[in-house]
């Protein structure tokens, strides 16, 4: 009996397996459709963090390249200010050398007067080889002076983190 009714009804049976089927159908495509945005969405999400660390690494690199620059700018100004005291210090060896010329002409003045040819002669040379001394010790001061400078500037301008291991 059970047969026959279902062979009378068939067309409803089969229609009721076709719907039953759609409607699986369809609750397995939401799902997919929600797996799908679900990956979008993580995909989105990645790409977000990725740039994120993309642009902290930018600031990080800009904070460091402006600590260099701040280093750079303060290792120049006292440069200039070392270099102003070498040049006053070289003004005031090149007065001392005015000086000590001057003294050396007043000794050639007062061994001139002397009695003596060779003692004469002597003082000259003494005071000759002095006043080149002191002209030499003034160039090879201010050349000194200008090499702490240089050296100076470029231990403050070099970054802290890449600077080689000073010999103790």
């Amino acid at each position: 009996m059970n047969i026959a009714l279902a062979i009378k009804h068939w067309k409803f049976i089969v229609m009721a397996v076709l719907a039953i089927a759609l409607a699986f159908s369809v609750t397995s495509c939401a799902s997919k459709s929600h797996q799908i945005d679900l990956l979008g969405s993580q995909k989105t999400l990645a790409e977000t963090q990725r740039d994120l660390i993309a642009s902290q690494h930018a600031n990080e690199v800009h904070e460091v390249e402006q600590a260099w620059s701040q280093d750079l700018l303060e290792s120049e100004r006292n440069a200039n200010k070392n270099l102003q005291v070498a040049m006053v210090a070289a003004s005031n060896s090149a007065l001392a050398v005015d000086r000590l010329s001057k003294q050396v002409s007043d000794s050639d003045q007062r061994l001139s007067t002397g009695s003596h040819e060779a003692v004469i002669e002597y003082g000259k040379t003494c005071n000759f080889v002095l006043k080149t001394m002191a002209e030499r010790g003034g160039t090879i001061a201010a050349a000194a002076d200008q090499h702490a400078i240089d050296a100076e500037r470029l231990d403050q301008a070099w970054p802290e983190q890449v600077k080689p291991d000073k010999p103790s």
